[in-house]
């Protein structure tokens, strides 16, 4: 997990360096930056949302295969619930 959170500031880090230096660009007043403010910015904002977002997914996904893992070790030692182990109760909506 230390791993994957060094990876995802590595990323974060060089997209909002990328960001900087295109808006540092347009403010500093660049030709060609300045007659591209707004695809500048919204690209600056679009590389540190893709970081974010994917670093999210990522844990999102590593959540879910822990769970998974938790879930069928915890099947295997026989301590779910008795309800759990079987699936929905056929009365729960009865």
């Amino acid at each position: 997990m230390g791993a994957m959170l060094r990876r995802r500031g590595v990323e974060l880090l060089s997209a909002l360096t990328t960001g900087g230096i295109l808006l540092g660009g347009v403010a500093a007043g660049v030709p060609f930056l300045r007659e591209r403010a707004a695809e500048a910015i919204i690209y600056s904002l679009c590389c540190v949302f893709a970081v974010v977002l994917r670093g999210l997914l990522d844990l999102f996904a590593r959540t879910g295969y822990v769970i998974v893992l938790l879930s069928a070790q915890l099947r295997r030692r026989g301590m779910m619930p008795a309800g759990a182990r079987q699936g929905i109760a056929r009365d729960a909506f009865g």
